[in-house]
């Protein structure tokens, strides 16, 4: 008679087992078994990915509700006029493209810890920044 041999994977921790284990096991291989350590291009296309897709959404939004006119002052006709706007193809496009950047974002979770992939998110603020002054017409000053 043949003895079946069972294989026992570990499973993935949770967020919520993570977050209420002690701190003395959390870094103790939590995420990174997985992890590679050499430099990852695709994982870092992925990270570009979301960042040129991020920052083409916020630009595209804003250029055409610059033109759309003042949001309404009740509360049906702000809904009516949002999903006028959402008719719009450049801003269906900006949806798609935030749909977009979140799947590379999930590709790039794969790949990285966040602690290493997250700061790369803040060169979306100073892109998007750059380019509403080149492209929008913004202005720029010290505060900002």
């Amino acid at each position: 008679m043949a003895r079946a041999v069972h294989c026992i994977t570990p499973a993935r921790p949770s967020l919520a087992g993570v977050l209420l284990s002690s701190p003395s096991s959390i870094g103790a291989g939590t995420f990174t078994a997985h992890m590679k350590p050499a430099f990852d291009i695709p994982g870092h296309l992925f990270i570009l990915l979301t960042l040129v897709f991020t920052v083409y959404g916020q630009l595209v939004i804003k250029w055409q509700m610059g033109g759309a006119g003042p949001l309404p002052q009740g509360h049906l006709d702000k809904l009516g006029f949002l999903m006028h706007q959402f008719a719009n193809p450049w801003i269906f496009s900006g949806f798609v493209s935030a749909f977009v950047a979140s799947m590379a974002w999930m590709a790039a979770m794969t790949r990285f810890d966040l602690n290493y992939a997250y700061p790369f998110m803040s060169l979306a603020f100073v892109v998007v920044m750059i380019l509403g002054v080149l492209f929008l017409g913004e202005t720029l000053n010290t505060s900002k």
